[in-house]
């Protein structure tokens, strides 16, 4: 959902930090400032996690001496984050494994910060929405190959979320079926044609 007329800057609204320097360059710049765009609820409701999720987050990404920016929206009470600019590829990790885990801490910290957990989506430059593509082009490749050959397909272990994203894919197949099997980050998902 968009409502730009409830949008706040929550790094304009911190004035006077953003002056002109002189001087050698910061080792680890900070991440740019970008709008805090929010749903359109009231700002009581929403605003304080989105707000604590994008100062807490450009913090994380200047620690780590990146140059980011950083938006933040609120849709039907999930936080999504989105990590922008000329750094953001290097936050993705194989797999998105080290977006996994920046979006685990970021929780972790908004969390602590707000006194309740929430839901909270962390991407960068759009790599969910390509790895989901993806993940919905394999599903369908094995669910042929499954039914082509009457054998269970077993992917590589992955996530959860990337399991899950193939069990919607492939969950109206009256074909194929699908599980899981395996523990920890060893757990697989199965493609199971319906004659086995």
């Amino acid at each position: 959902a968009q409502a730009g007329r409830s949008s706040r800057n929550w790094g304009a609204r911190r004035g006077g930090r953003r002056r002109a320097r002189s001087g050698k360059a910061r080792q680890a710049p900070a991440a740019e400032d970008e709008d805090v765009v929010m749903a359109d609820r009231p700002a009581e409701e929403l605003g304080p996690e989105a707000e604590a999720a994008h100062e807490l987050l450009k913090g994380l990404l200047q620690r780590m001496g990146m140059r980011a920016t950083v938006t933040v929206r609120v849709e039907e009470d999930q936080l999504l984050v989105d990590i922008g600019g000329p750094d953001s590829g290097r936050l993705i990790g194989k797999k998105g494994q080290t977006l996994d885990a920046i979006q685990i801490i970021l929780g972790k910290m908004v969390a602590r910060r707000v006194g309740r957990s929430l839901m909270m989506t962390v991407d960068a430059g759009g790599y969910r929405e390509r790895r989901a593509d993806s993940l919905e082009e394999l599903a369908h490749r094995l669910r042929q190959k499954a039914i082509d050959s009457g054998r269970t397909v077993a992917l590589n272990p992955m996530s959860a979320r990337d399991r899950r994203i193939i069990h919607v894919a492939l969950r109206d197949a009256e074909d194929v079926s699908t599980r899981s099997e395996g523990e920890g980050d060893q757990r697989r998902l199965l493609i199971v044609p319906e004659k086995v």
